[in-house]
C-alpha cells in the first residue's frame, strides 16, 4: 500500500487531499483535474516543480488571495463531505476498503478546516 498526493497540474500546489491503498484504486480517487504523487508532502511548504517533477520547498508570497484561499478550501470540503455518503454505504455494505477511503475523506477535511483558522 502506498500514499499519494494530489495536486493541481497548473500550478504545482498540493490541494489538500491525499490516498493511501493499492495503485489499482489511485485513478478512482483521484479528484478531477488534479495530478497523483507519491509519498508524504506538506501542502502549505511544499509543491511540484513542474518541470523537474520533484517536490520542492515553496512559501506562498503574502498576497490578497487569502479571501480566495479560503473560497478553494470550502468547496473541497463541501466535495469531500459530498463523497463520505458513498463511503459510508460501501462501509455498510462491508465493502473492502470502505473504511480506509472514509478515513481518508476525515483526514482531508480536517486538514483544510486546520488551514481556514
Amino acid at each position: 500500500m502506498s500514499t499519494w498526493h494530489f495536486y493541481d497540474p497548473e500550478s504545482g500546489r498540493f490541494i489538500g487531499r491525499s490516498f493511501s491503498g493499492p495503485v489499482s484504486h489511485l485513478e478512482a480517487n483521484t479528484p478531477d483535474g488534479s495530478a497523483a504523487i507519491e509519498g508524504n508532502f506538506d501542502a502549505d511548504t511544499q509543491r511540484v516543480n513542474l518541470a523537474t517533477g520533484e517536490v520542492e520547498s515553496f512559501a506562498p508570497e503574502p498576497s490578497t488571495e487569502g479571501n480566495r484561499d479560503r473560497q478553494i478550501a470550502l468547496s473541497r470540503i463541501a466535495a469531500l463531505e459530498s463523497k463520505q455518503d458513498r463511503a459510508l454505504r460501501e462501509l455498510a455494505l462491508g465493502y473492502d476498503g470502505a473504511l480506509d477511503r472514509l478515513a481518508d475523506i476525515d483526514h482531508d477535511i480536517s486538514t483544510l478546516r486546520a488551514r481556514l483558522l
